[in-house]
Parts: C-alpha cells; sequence; structure tokens
C-alpha cells in the first residue's frame, strides 16, 4: 500500500497553447492566463476522480474553483501556493487578462509589503556581498516559473550591463535552451 498515490488527469489543448503544455513552466509568462484556462478545463475531470477517491483532502494552486468543488464533495481543500496571496489577487484571479504595461503601472491596492526578514545571511553570502557598496548590486531572482523567451533573456542581461553595476541573477535556461551560457550575448562570458 501506498501513501500516496498520483492519478494522471489528461489535460486538454487550449488554442495559444504550444501542444503539450501541462503547467506554467512549459510556457513564457504571456501564455500563464491560457494555462489557467487549460486548468480550469480539467475540471469535470477532477471531480470525477475525486468523486471516486473521496479523499480527506485535496491541496491545489492556481485551480480557484477546487475549494468550491472539495466543498461540494465533502472534502477539505489546503492552498499550497509559493507565491504571495497579492500576486495570485492581481495575476490569477478568475477575472484574469493578460496585462498590459499600463496595467503594471497601476497596481490595484492592497496589502502593504511585509517587514524585511530578520534572519542572519549565511557568512558564504555575508563576505561575497560585503565587498558591495550600498547600491552597487543588482539581484534578480524570478522564481522558477519564469521561463523567458531567448530575446527576452538577451534583453535583460544586457539590461544589466547597461546599468554599469554588478549583478547576481538566479534565472532558469530560456525557452528551447539547455543552458543559460548558451543563451549569452556573444564575448559575454569574457567579461
Amino acid at each position: 500500500m501506498h501513501l500516496i498515490n498520483f492519478i494522471p488527469v489528461t489535460v486538454p489543448c487550449v488554442d495559444g497553447l504550444p501542444p503539450g503544455t501541462e503547467a506554467t513552466t512549459d510556457v513564457s509568462y504571456p501564455l500563464h492566463p491560457l494555462v489557467m484556462t487549460l486548468m480550469d478545463l480539467t475540471e469535470p475531470a477532477i471531480e470525477a476522480i475525486l468523486s471516486v477517491l473521496k479523499p480527506h483532502f485535496v491541496l491545489y494552486d492556481y485551480t480557484h474553483w477546487l475549494p468550491t468543488l472539495a466543498h461540494k464533495l465533502g472534502i477539505k481543500a489546503i492552498l499550497y501556493c509559493v507565491v504571495s496571496s497579492v500576486t495570485i489577487g492581481y495575476l490569477l484571479s478568475p477575472e484574469r487578462k493578460i496585462l498590459t504595461q499600463a496595467d503594471m503601472m497601476n497596481p490595484p491596492p492592497g496589502p502593504e509589503l511585509p517587514e524585511p526578514p530578520r534572519s542572519v545571511l549565511e557568512p558564504t553570502w555575508v563576505n561575497l556581498l560585503g565587498g558591495f557598496e550600498a547600491k552597487s548590486l543588482i539581484n534578480c531572482a524570478f522564481g522558477s516559473d519564469c521561463i523567458m523567451n531567448k530575446n527576452q533573456f538577451r534583453e535583460l542581461v544586457l539590461g544589466f550591463e547597461l546599468t554599469g553595476l554588478s549583478f547576481l541573477a538566479a534565472l532558469k535556461p530560456p525557452i528551447g535552451c539547455d543552458t543559460i551560457e548558451s543563451t549569452l550575448p556573444e564575448g559575454w562570458e569574457k567579461e
């Protein structure tokens, strides 16, 4: 007997998404709303599975309809999401749309930013970061769900270069590229 069983769900095709898309990690950010549409189309299959299994609880992340469905079936729904509630409310609400630059310049009212963490950095990071003067280093960490296309990636790193500042970047290789190094602009590695 296994404590966890994985049950495959057939993911439908959605116009505008590449064939085989199953998650936000499969496509670039502008297509994420279509992935949410894709997930919405799995609701009947998820309902059928949960009706048969009758689990005590179900974990979910982006599927806004799952708590209502779980409640209807007498199942507890537990949100497991690694992004902030502000991000969910702003980007992934049922009224979602593809955001424009103007949308990003006028964010909706919401909670204030949390207090900065009070934890102490590991010595390795203290030594590395301590060598930079205040406001002389750019930190860029988009997270594992942000996968850019090759042009976006190059524009980002060239933009870093134009600032004249040092930078730390935690990025995934662009779509269709195996490594970050293979995507860097010509001559970049020498710098």
